[in-house]
C-alpha cells in the first residue's frame, strides 16, 4: 500500500474510533465460543490493550449461517468457521472490535480487518 494511503487509513481509523467508540453498547456482539479461549490472544491485536477483549469473526457468523442455509457450505464447515477456525478470528478490545472490525456499525463488517490492524500497528509512515 502506498505510504500516503496508509497514513490516511490510520487517520480515518483513529477518527472513527474517537467518534463512535462510545456507541458500542447497543447491539453488542455475542460472547465468543469457549473453543476460542485456546488460541485467543492476551492483547488486542490493534491497540495492544489487555482489557475488555472480544473475538472478532473475519467472516461474520450471520454470513456463515446464510451460506449454510443456501447450501453453499456444509454444517460441519459452518461449525468450524464459527467455533474452531483460528484464521477466521482476531482478538480485539471492545472499542477496536466496534470501530475497526465493524466500522462503527454492528450490522457491517470490515472485510480487510487484517490490513487495518497492520496499518494501525505500523502507524503513519514517513
Amino acid at each position: 500500500m502506498k505510504k500516503w494511503l496508509r497514513q490516511i487509513a490510520v487517520v480515518v481509523a483513529l477518527a472513527a474510533l474517537a467518534l463512535c467508540g462510545a456507541g458500542f453498547v447497543a447491539d453488542a456482539p455475542q460472547k465468543p465460543a469457549s473453543g476460542y479461549r485456546a488460541f485467543a490472544k492476551a492483547r488486542c491485536e490493534a491497540c495492544g490493550t489487555t482489557k475488555a477483549l472480544d473475538v472478532h469473526h473475519k467472516l461474520p457468523q450471520h454470513i456463515i449461517k446464510i451460506r449454510l442455509a443456501a447450501g453453499k457450505i456444509t454444517a460441519a464447515e459452518a461449525d468450524r468457521l464459527i467455533n474452531r477456525d483460528p484464521d477466521n478470528v482476531r482478538t480485539l478490545c471492545e472499542h477496536c472490535h466496534f470501530a475497526f472490525g465493524h466500522l462503527c456499525d454492528w450490522h457491517r463488517w470490515n472485510a480487510n480487518v487484517d490490513e487495518t490492524i497492520k496499518s494501525i500497528k505500523e502507524g503513519p509512515q514517513e
